[in-house]
């Protein structure tokens, strides 16, 4: 059935439409596709950039180290290298050819030699600084210009010698050269100082416009074991001259100056003594047996690749621009068809299932549309369908619900539901009717509040209430009758209930409990009522039954009777006993139910205790043809607790094994010692006890069927008093059995004594 006045989901926008049909607006998307288009397209274009530009920069700087840079460092060494050695050279040969034109004679007159010479020279502008004439024993003769230093060669060649100042640095060079006689030995010597500061200029300042600003270039000269090195200082304007150390130092040893001036030529990328690194291009002068290295920071050299990178990186912002820009409006032309099928299918509602089909682009969202619109169709008639079942559904819970309600409100059980913290949620009228309390009384409240118990005339405390305990444990809980639960209702009366508390759980999530009681007043009464006559006529019975015992022990010790007669009296003493032992039992089991029997606890040593009550079974099984294995812990035990009823209680255990057991058989009593407890089993060979009557066996007079027709001496009191004796000093008795295997009984006594239970 449509219905058309049905309300939109909440959280929609309405507008109107032009035929006044009310449709929701579409709604804010949180990621559209537009944006993912774009910012798809954006990263694709920035990954792809990235990439080449890196590799376009990567390749750059591994071309501009390799090839060009080394090969440029290269060229510009070899090239200082033979302007260093030709201008030296021809200092030499100029040195030389002076020394050839004096004589002898100039030698031994010292003559004024270099003054002429000197003129000579400075006229031809040739850089010489001054000259001197030396002796063959060294000794000045005669000098003009600039002073030049005694030298000592000790060869017949001519020789190079740095002439330092301490303040302006290396300035000139001196150059000596031996003057011979005709015979062509030595009578003196032509010492030269040349002027080395346009040569160094020249050598030195035309590399930072070949290399770059941090280009250097240095000269070595090894004098013994020691580097001496030749270095431009361009804030000073001065070349120093300064020793670096051994050559066998480790810091000087693989240096490129030392290499050079060892010999070695070629280029390398290494670190300078600031720790920077650098590109180096080594030379050796043989000329001058020296080495020279042209040195520039990496640095510098990749200077013009990061100007190359700044190109990259403004080129690439270009292109993602532009890129940007085109998956827009790309991407808006994509998404402009699945817009209006959003919009389209936004306005499908009960009531207007129209779909028309717009869209004719060809594409997958052409496709899109035709199936939406076929699937339109099929939805609005599944739809109508779809609503009439829900409305017969709907009827027929409807009937179910009332149908349980009627159910519900017209048993004679209070039954209420409460959540996991215990708080009731609904009830029906017999919980109103049977505690005193109005609905609105009731819901919301504490079950512990609403359904104070009583058990056994004592207050149950919150932590053990039924309920509590149920939504604690998770487990079902069912009062047992001897347990006599009572409600205190709200009029402060007593209320005798049987009590079962069902937990609610799903998927193993507590969803609460169900508590379901009934009034059991008229049960209760008859039970008292049962009790008392019980006790009525087992006291009534005593009295005659005594005169009875008394008459037939005193004919029974008679010489007059014959054997037959001596047989009578034993069966009726027989009896006799049987029937003082049966009211002694009903007459213990009334007590404990009125709560007329008073527990003593005292301290005792239990293993002894368990000897003495053993000592005495063991001549009671005896007669029954059974014997008895006990077990007992070998050190003694103290514990708290009733010696007398719990001898009731072991001595009914172990009568029953002996009386179910065959001939011959075997009952074992165990004891052990456990954590804060004493635990007492009794296991036979018995008949057993079969599974669907297990568990009705500590009910009152109860006997299974097969013990009934195997014996039927039996009361069926035994069992019901040793559970109540065990509630009462506050311990537990279970079993264990299986038909035809026989049966363990197991008692549980605590070691301090536990709640008193049914005493008082």
């Amino acid at each position: 059935m449509r219905n058309p006045t049905r309300p939109n989901r909440v959280g929609a926008d309405v507008r109107e439409n032009a035929d006044g049909r009310s449709s929701p607006e579409l709604p804010q998307v949180h990621v559209s596709i537009l944006h993912r288009i774009v910012l798809q397209s954006l990263l694709i274009s920035g990954i792809t950039i990235v990439l080449l530009s890196t590799l376009s920069f990567i390749i750059a700087r591994a071309l501009m180290t390799q090839q060009r840079v080394f090969d440029q460092l290269s060229a510009i060494a070899t090239s200082k290298k033979g302007f260093l050695e030709r201008e030296m050279q021809a200092d030499r040969e100029n040195v030389s050819l002076l020394a050839r034109t004096i004589s002898m004679a100039a030698v031994t007159r010292g003559s004024r030699v270099p003054a002429q010479l000197l003129q000579i020279l400075q006229r031809k502008h040739i850089p010489v600084m001054g000259l001197a004439l030396f002796d063959r024993n060294h000794h000045l003769l005669s000098a003009a210009g600039e002073r030049v230093i005694a030298f000592f060669p000790g060869i017949a060649d001519s020789q190079f010698v740095p002439l330092i100042d301490a303040k302006k640095g290396w300035k000139a060079v001196m150059v000596y050269a031996p003057i011979h006689d005709e015979h062509a030995e030595i009578v003196g010597f032509l010492g030269a100082a040349y002027d080395m500061n346009d040569v160094m200029h020249t050598l030195f300042d035309d590399l930072v416009p070949s290399l770059g600003k941090s280009a250097s270039l240095t000269i070595g000269e090894r004098q013994g074991g020691e580097l001496f090195i030749v270095h431009s200082s361009r804030t000073e304007d001065l070349l120093h001259f300064y020793p670096v150390g051994s050559l066998d130092e480790e810091r000087i040893a693989n240096a490129p100056l030392t290499l050079a001036v060892r010999g070695r030529e070629g280029v390398q990328a290494t670190t300078d003594e600031r720790g920077k690194s650098v590109l180096v291009a080594q030379r050796f002068l043989p000329s001058l047996n020296w080495g020279m290295v042209v040195s520039i920071e990496s640095n510098d050299v990749f200077s013009r690749v990061e100007q190359y990178a700044l190109a990259l990186i403004l080129i690439s912002t270009l292109i993602l621009s532009l890129s940007g820009l085109f998956g827009f409006f790309s991407a808006r032309h994509l998404t402009r068809p699945l817009l209006n099928l959003a919009a389209k299918i936004r306005m499908l509602q009960p009531g207007n299932w129209t779909f028309r089909r717009t869209i004719r682009t060809g594409d997958e969202v052409e496709l899109l549309d035709q199936v939406i619109a076929d699937l339109t169709t099929r939805l609005h008639a599944s739809y109508e369908n779809l609503e009439a079942q829900v409305a017969d559904r709907t009827r027929d819970l409807r009937k179910q619900y009332a149908l349980d309600r009627a159910i519900l409100e017209s048993i004679a059980y209070g039954v209420f539901a409460v959540d996991p913290d215990g708080r009731i949620t609904s009830a029906n009228s017999a919980a109103h009717h049977l505690l005193g309390f109005t609905r609105e009384e009731m819901i919301g409240k504490s079950a512990v509040d609403i359904l104070p118990l009583h058990a056994q005339r004592l207050h149950v405390a919150t932590p053990e209430h039924p309920v509590m305990r149920c939504l604690r444990m998770r487990e079902i809980f069912r009062a047992s009758p001897s347990m006599h639960v009572s409600v205190v209702r709200r009029n402060q009366t007593p209320l005798p209930v049987m009590l079962m508390v069902t937990p609610l759980v799903q998927d193993d999530q507590l969803l609460g409990a169900i508590v379901v009681f009934l009034d059991i007043t008229e049960e209760r009464q008859t039970d008292y009522m049962k009790s008392e006559f019980i006790s009525l006529a087992s006291h009534q019975l005593r009295t005659p039954l005594s005169t009875l015992r008394w008459y037939i022990e005193l004919l029974g010790d008679s010489e007059n009777l014959t054997n037959e007669q001596k047989e009578y009296m034993q069966e009726l003493d027989h009896a006799a006993r049987r029937m003082a032992i049966l009211l002694d039992t009903l007459l213990r089991v009334t007590r404990l139910d009125d709560k007329g029997v008073i527990i003593e606890r005292t301290a005792i040593n239990i293993v002894e205790t368990m000897q003495r009550i053993a000592e005495e079974l063991k001549l009671a099984v005896k007669e029954m043809l059974v014997s008895l294995s006990v077990t007992l812990p070998e050190r003694p035990i103290t514990i708290a607790t009733d010696p007398v009823l719990l001898s009731i209680v072991v001595q009914n255990l172990v009568s029953n094994a002996a009386k179910y057991s065959p001939k011959g058989a075997t009952v074992e009593l165990t004891m052990r010692d456990l954590p804060g407890e004493i635990e007492i089993s009794v296991r036979d060979q018995g008949v057993g006890i079969p599974q669907p009557e297990q568990m009705r066996v500590f009910e009152k007079f109860f006997r299974a069927k097969n013990v009934r027709s195997l014996l039927a001496e039996g009361t069926g009191l035994g069992l019901y008093l040793c559970k109540r004796i065990m509630e009462s000093l506050g311990g537990a008795i279970a079993f264990t059995s299986a038909e035809g295997k026989g049966t363990t009984f197991t008692i549980r006594v605590p070691k301090t004594g536990g709640e008193e239970g049914l005493n008082k």
